[in-house]
Order: structure tokens, then C-alpha cells, then sequence
């Protein structure tokens, strides 16, 4: 119970520090996303929240292997593993594809794992940027933070929620941006479900 309250309070607090509601943008095969403004940022938040079949504990195992990234995280160009915090952290390097004339962004993260009283677990996202050196002709996301939310439910289903908020850095208009916050979660999320079935 401690845990899932340390969970809800950190979701409230992103929610008031937000000056805008949630946008439903797409409701697709038991998957929403939802768009909001942050306050000083010309960059949307993304939340998707998705029922899908599958267990937790599936989740899990797809989200702490890095390596397989690629496979299922779209526009995903590499992706690997640089360390083993504890059981339960890890630092990841992710590079992804961007449409030409745009440079290619990678990011250094670090996600943190916390089982909850309901068997779930809030994954915590934050960024590391100086942990591993830039590589030329690619831009560094220096600002990201977010976290996943994976719940057991009923009927061996599985509930999802993956919220991020980012700085793309260096010169992409905020409709570019805020337009991919869209399509890529999504595709996010379908994926995953493909990996659940299998």
C-alpha cells in the first residue's frame, strides 16, 4: 500500500504542475493517447494507456532487456544495455531514426523498478546524458522523464500506462514533434502486444 501511494502522489504532482487537461488524440484497439502542454515547453506530454493480454510480469521482462529494443520500439535505430544498477535499475543507450533532413537523437536513460502491493510496477524514467559520449552526426536528448505503470487485471490482462515528456533538442518544430507523440506510443504499445501473444 506504501508503494502504490508513493506512486499516485508522484502522479499528482506531474498533474499540477501541468497547466493543461489531457487530450484524447487516438483511440484505437483498446489503446488511448492523450497529449497535454507543459508549462515553459514548447513540447507536449504523451500518456498511453492500453488493456492488453498478457501478464505483468511479461511486461517486464520485455522492458528489462534493452538488447531487444529495436525489435519493437519504433524508429528504433539501436539500443543496448550499459549497466546493471541493482536488480531492479538499469542505464539503456537508445538511438532513434529521424526523417532526413533531421539528425538522428540518442538517449542515455535510467529506469527504476518498483514492485507495488498489487503486484504491478512503476518504472521510473530519467535521463543521463553525460554517462556515454555522443556520437558525431547524432544529436543528444539531454531532458526526459517519465515512467510506466504496468497493473495486472483480471483474465490474464494486462494494464499499461507510459507517460514521457522530452526535449528533442536542436532545431525540430514543436508540429513535428507533437505529431510523433501521437504514432509512436501507439505503435509502442501494438508492438508490445505482439510480443505478449507470442
Amino acid at each position: 500500500m506504501k508503494h502504490l501511494l508513493i506512486v499516485v502522489s508522484i502522479i499528482l504532482c506531474n498533474q499540477l504542475f501541468s497547466q493543461t487537461e489531457w487530450e484524447l488524440k487516438k483511440d484505437n484497439k483498446n489503446i488511448k493517447i492523450y497529449t497535454r502542454e507543459i508549462n515553459g515547453s514548447p513540447f507536449k506530454e504523451f500518456k498511453a494507456q492500453g488493456l492488453l493480454n498478457g501478464s505483468a510480469e511479461k511486461v517486464i521482462q520485455i522492458l528489462k532487456a534493452p538488447d531487444s529494443y529495436i525489435n519493437w520500439m519504433p524508429d528504433c535505430a539501436n539500443a543496448y544495455l550499459i549497466s546493471r544498477n541493482s536488480e531492479n535499475s538499469h542505464t539503456h543507450y537508445i538511438e532513434n531514426k529521424a526523417p532526413w533532413p533531421v539528425s538522428n537523437r540518442d538517449m542515455v536513460l535510467r529506469s527504476d523498478y518498483e514492485k507495488l502491493a498489487n503486484q504491478g510496477y512503476f518504472i521510473k524514467i530519467s535521463s543521463q546524458p553525460n554517462v556515454a559520449s555522443i556520437n558525431k552526426g547524432i544529436v543528444r536528448i539531454e531532458k526526459l522523464s517519465g515512467f510506466w505503470l504496468i497493473e495486472p487485471k483480471d483474465s490474464n490482462k494486462v494494464s499499461i500506462t507510459y507517460q514521457i515528456h522530452t526535449d528533442p533538442n536542436g532545431e525540430i518544430p514543436s508540429s513535428i514533434m507533437n505529431a510523433f507523440i501521437v504514432e509512436s506510443p501507439f505503435k509502442t504499445l501494438i508492438e508490445i502486444q505482439k510480443l505478449l501473444e507470442n
